[in-house]
């Protein structure tokens, strides 16, 4: 898939998921007036669509004319690395491990405004190399290059480099997909991330219409795509169908009784 078809905000500008993109980014504008410079998007599961909303979100912010930077910090299954074809290109590992100053690491993409770092191509363990002095200095030297710095990292369920690169960030957004959501997992993503004294500006819905109940298409069908964002405070999950209805072949689920209820525990809310 090409970065564009993944830009529902470009693909699709009038669709409600890119008006709801665009909502997004209000909630983002008024953490950046605050003083927000760098944003890390984390989620607990592989799938949940976190480095697809990271994307959007980055080309929402482009189109108020801020320059931005999108960091694939997956070290290990790095999305954007392959989705804007940079593989074989030096990159963040290759800054953490001494080889490359980070100037030699911002590549321009076909949107404007847009910049990314790829993963990199250092074959030293990505647990060691995020453990490193040399990440903080990088977020510090990269501050000094963009307006706003989108962070993307790993499932952090699968592994602590989210909560290695959380203490240099200003912020993160948790990507939350009902699909594949668990509760536990989610609830222990979120106390790790405060135990590591790692601030959350709130919470990210992907996949689903923002009622009680979503489908998801299968084989041909294809499926229905919804984005929300809920903060502390704020009511959670407030998402937008898009994409093909489901036919009489697809198959139909339910969130548990109470599911947005549970997601806004994870701000410690009662439903």
């Amino acid at each position: 898939m090409s970065p564009e078809k993944m830009l529902a905000v470009l693909s699709e500008p009038r669709s409600m998921v890119a008006e709801s993109y665009r909502g997004l980014r209000t909630s983002i504008q008024r953490a950046l007036s605050s003083g927000v410079h760098s944003i890390m998007f984390v989620s607990s599961f592989s799938g949940d669509g976190k480095s697809s909303v990271c994307c959007n979100v980055a080309a929402t912010l482009t189109q108020l004319f801020l320059d931005v930077v999108l960091v694939d910090c997956d070290l290990r299954r790095p999305t954007l690395t392959k989705l804007f074809g940079l593989n074989d290109r030096p990159g963040l590992s290759n800054f953490l491990s001494g080889e490359v100053a980070i100037e030699e690491l911002l590549y321009p993409t076909s949107i404007e405004r847009l910049r990314i770092v790829p993963a990199g191509t250092s074959k030293e363990s990505p647990g060691d190399l995020v453990g490193r002095p040399a990440l903080a200095e990088f977020c510090r030297q990269l501050r000094a290059k963009c307006d706003v710095c989108l962070f993307d990292t790993p499932p952090v369920s699968a592994c602590s480099d989210a909560l290695s690169l959380g203490v240099h960030m200003d912020t993160t957004a948790m990507v939350v997909n009902p699909r594949q959501w668990d509760g536990d997992v989610e609830m222990n993503v979120r106390q790790s991330l405060e135990s590591h004294n790692i601030p959350v500006m709130g919470v990210i819905l992907n996949g689903t219409d923002g009622s009680e109940r979503y489908g998801y298409g299968t084989g041909r069908y294809g499926n229905k795509y919804g984005y929300g964002y809920g903060a502390k405070g704020k009511s959670v999950g407030t998402g937008y169908g898009y994409g093909y209805e489901p036919q009489a072949d697809s198959v139909e689920r339910r969130p548990s009784k109470g599911f947005w209820g549970r997601v806004s525990s994870l701000w410690g809310d009662t439903e």
